[in-house]
């Protein structure tokens, strides 16, 4: 892998890919830099515990407790139409913050990979679904992001009566 390479020869790269990819990872269960896996497997199969030792460093940074919803909707398209919402809660230490998502209504998980999640709802095998969790990211960086018409597409999803209160 020609990227291996260049992660031998820039380390401070590879382990912002890897941070990177973290994030991305615990707003997307799915979600890896790679088509077959993570990032992180394959560094740390190569044994660059450099990279691994500045990605750990990373980690040390301040992080936030969010809360990612999801809608997948029918479409004449042979994919569904998928909207994401994500909200920040709270920001601070990563014990702190794994601490704040324990209390969290729903069910907590926590992949091979580390990442916990508490579950209110998982997707369904076909749209429509929704799924709806918090997880805790590396970074307090992340802004809340919601499309326009999320929270009636969410609704219409989910069987639920769309409200004005947050």
């Amino acid at each position: 892998m020609a990227a291996l390479q260049r992660y031998r020869r820039e380390p401070a790269a590879a382990a912002r890919a890897l941070f990177l990819e973290r994030i991305a990872a615990c707003f997307n269960p799915r979600q890896g830099l790679l088509a077959l896996g993570r990032l992180l497997d394959v560094i740390t199969a190569a044994g660059m515990t450099e990279v691994l030792d500045l990605y750990a460093h990373h980690l040390t940074a301040a992080h936030g407790l969010y809360e990612v919803r999801r809608v997948a909707t029918v479409r004449r398209a042979t994919t569904p139409a998928v909207a994401r919402s994500v909200r920040r809660l709270d920001t601070g230490s990563a014990a702190a913050m794994a601490a704040m998502l324990t209390c969290q209504p729903g069910d907590l998980e926590t992949t091979p990979d580390g990442i916990a999640r508490v579950w209110r709802q998982h997707r369904g095998p076909q749209a429509p679904w929704v799924e709806h969790f918090y997880v805790v990211a590396p970074s307090a960086d992340v802004a809340d992001k919601q499309r326009p018409g999320f929270d009636t597409m969410y609704a219409r999803a989910s069987g639920a009566t769309p409200t004005l209160i947050a």
